[in-house]
């Protein structure tokens, strides 16, 4: 009776096995892209969590900015002071999953007794967060977000002000008219 209530414990104390973890971001963070998601260039990024839906961001820029006929994603001119940067951003998904073995012991229990397994899909579990990386390069084409860069504490804040405003904007048409 000892080893089976030991047992039981043990299982409901690592019931769910973390498999991935998709990073918790609570205001930025820099980070080399490349190491955050491997299709992206091998720059620092400046990365936040986007709550928002899909492609509110590029909304966003787009009436900031006023960019009615200009591709927004790549090389994206804004001015920190009274020197232009040249920005580009990313929209990419992390996913966290988690292995859960109580259903597959559950289903091994009913396998071995000849009934079909019936949890199969609660096997693993997860959610997927949204991320905004945002890369960013001067006339020369140096990376801004370098820790080494001379002027990267001032484009970091820029860019704080920028995913700031981003969170707290409900109506685009407000980014674009305070530019007015």
């Amino acid at each position: 009776m000892k080893k089976n209530f030991i047992w039981i414990i043990l299982l409901f104390g690592t019931s769910c096995i973390p498999l991935k973890n998709a990073p918790r971001i609570a205001d930025y963070d820099i980070v080399v892209a490349k190491k955050f998601k491997k299709d992206l260039p091998k720059s620092y990024a400046f990365v936040f969590q986007d709550n928002k839906n899909a492609d509110e961001f590029y909304e966003f820029l787009h009436f900031k900015l006023g960019r009615i006929d200009y591709d927004l994603d790549a090389d994206l001119p804004f001015k920190v002071g009274n020197k232009t940067y040249y920005l580009s951003f990313h929209e990419r998904p992390r996913q966290s999953v988690t292995l859960n073995l109580l259903p597959i012991l559950v289903d091994a229990t009913l396998q071995s007794q000849g009934v079909d397994p019936a949890l199969g899909d609660m096997y693993e579990s997860g959610d997927e967060s949204w991320y905004i990386l945002i890369t960013v390069v001067d006339s020369e084409f140096r990376d801004c977000l370098k820790p080494s860069y001379a002027n990267q504490q001032e484009v970091v804040l820029a860019l704080k002000e920028l995913k700031d405003e981003y969170n707290n904007t409900h109506h685009y048409v407000e980014a674009y008219l305070k530019q007015q």
